[in-house]
């Protein structure tokens, strides 16, 4: 028998903050917000050094702003919690920006 794993809340993931950043979560967030019928959202971290990816089931959340300093990079947190234990899984193929 499997034990249970304590799946330790949010998953945390710094980031700059720039507006495709902030168009793309908000679209996240919309799209989990809308899942109907059991469906559930699932993430990837995918890695070019790894040769399979981590996947997990999860519910992102709004993004916020972190704290910042005058002349730096805005840097932000994107927090996702997960439903699941994480699976290693071959890579998904990934299209970026239509390429």
């Amino acid at each position: 028998m499997e034990g249970l794993k304590d799946l330790g809340g949010a998953l945390e993931f710094g980031a700059n903050l720039t507006q495709d950043l902030i168009d793309v979560w908000a679209s996240c967030v919309s799209a989990h917000d809308s899942l109907t019928g059991g469906a559930a959202m699932w993430f990837y971290i995918i890695h070019d050094g790894l040769s399979d990816a981590v996947a997990f089931e999860g519910d992102p959340a709004p993004l916020g702003l972190n704290e910042s300093s005058v002349g730096n990079m805005l840097e932000t947190t994107l927090y996702i919690t997960p439903n699941s234990a994480p699976e290693w899984v071959s890579k998904p193929t990934v299209t970026v920006n239509g390429g």
